[in-house]
């Protein structure tokens, strides 16, 4: 059994290297202090349970069992930074902590009892590793599956403790927990091998939440987050088979700002950018829910519009032109507005015709809006 638990300490002190590499390459990643205090609680508790026998008991009892129920609080804790939680189950694991250290002080000082200490404990830190759990299993789309290696791990590491204290209760335990027999010896070596896959978890969940944020900037436009151009081709593309393969409509309009130049050279640049913002945050509003909405220009936008006839395309494409000429924006002491040019167009049936043909139709349609004065809204013939 010592030697095990040397196996442990070693175990964990490589996967504290693992994580404070991951740490320098992920600092903005959200959790990163919390999981790194996990891994130190649990590295201290490993090295006192390890030199049991060596220290004083005190130490080497109470000191590891309450040091091993602090750090799943910390997991915890890190996770709720990355996954957010609800606060019954912070408070739960808080409250579990605090039991945990009343019973470890009630069975391992006050009437020392190795069956009894070593029973509570594996319900008590079995609950935190489910209660952990749960705060990824209550998670729903991409953060769901990016979590879920860990929260196998954790309910695995669960069950093991459940498996523990159904052993001790049935077979109890020796006064001197080192001489253990093959029972316990396995639990050991499963508990070590899940507690080395909870922090590999913990470094795939990091990678995999960098690798989205690097997706998302690479598909957003800094300034008004809305979709860029890449991104709202891809998009195009994806609802264009979809249109064809279901055989419903599709259409798209492009917006052209009428006045912007005039605001850029009266008030700069910085207040040009506010009023992208606005329009884009104008834009959303107008549009409905499903429709895709990108700046593929400094002030032209685009819009996709899925399962929408070129009469509902009309319809959408005035009502966002409502929209900006009714929008104020601040620029200093004075309050600046805009118009917008409009063209809309619906895909054809033929299908050698593209979406690059289709934004065509629909640009044409808005410069000859701007020709005409803007502020109006215009379909291509096809």
């Amino acid at each position: 059994m010592h030697l095990l638990h040397i196996q442990h300490v070693v175990f964990l002190a490589l996967c504290m290297m693992l994580i404070l590499t991951n740490a320098g390459m992920y600092r903005g990643i959200g959790g990163v202090r919390n999981f790194l205090i996990y891994n130190a609680f649990l590295l201290v508790a490993a090295t006192a349970v390890m030199l049991r026998g060596s220290i004083p008991e005190p130490l080497s009892i109470v000191g590891a069992t309450t040091t091993f129920f602090i750090a799943y609080f910390y997991l915890l804790r890190g996770l709720e930074d990355l996954f957010g939680i609800s606060p019954w189950q912070r408070m739960l694991q808080g409250v579990l902590v605090l039991a945990g250290f009343a019973i470890v002080l009630q069975y391992g000082l006050i009437h020392p009892n190795t069956s009894q200490r070593l029973a509570w404990f594996s319900l008590v830190l079995g609950l935190q590793q489910w209660n952990t759990a749960l705060v990824i299993l209550a998670r729903s789309g991409t953060k769901w599956k990016i979590g879920l290696p860990m929260s196998v791990m954790l309910l695995m590491l669960g069950l093991a403790n459940l498996i523990r204290l159904v052993g001790v209760g049935f077979h109890g335990a020796p006064s001197n927990y080192l001489d253990s027999g093959f029972f316990l010896q396995a639990i050991v070596i499963t508990t070590t091998c899940l507690q080395c896959g909870v922090i590999v978890a913990y470094v795939w969940i990091t990678m995999a939440l960098l690798r989205q944020d690097l997706e998302v900037q690479a598909s957003t436009d800094a300034l008004t987050g809305t979709l860029n151009r890449r991104a709202v081709e891809m998009v195009a593309d994806r609802e264009l088979l979809l249109s064809r393969r279901k055989g419903s409509r599709l259409s798209a309009l492009a917006l052209d700002l009428d006045n912007f130049k005039q605001i850029n050279d009266r008030h700069g640049h910085h207040c040009g950018d506010a009023v992208l913002v606005a329009v884009a945050q104008c834009l959303r509003g107008a549009l409905r829910e499903g429709d895709q909405l990108a700046r593929v220009g400094g002030d032209e936008f685009l819009a996709v519009l899925p399962k929408t006839s070129l009469e509902t395309a009309g319809e959408i494409a005035e009502r966002v032109r409502v929209a900006v000429a009714e929008l104020q924006v601040r620029c200093g002491d004075e309050m600046e507005s805009v118009t917008a040019s409009v063209g809309f167009a619906e895909l054809t049936d033929d299908s050698e015709i593209g979406w690059d043909h289709m934004m065509t139709r629909c640009d044409q349609a808005m410069y000859s809006v701007k020709r005409a004065g803007g502020n109006q809204t215009l379909t291509s013939p096809v």
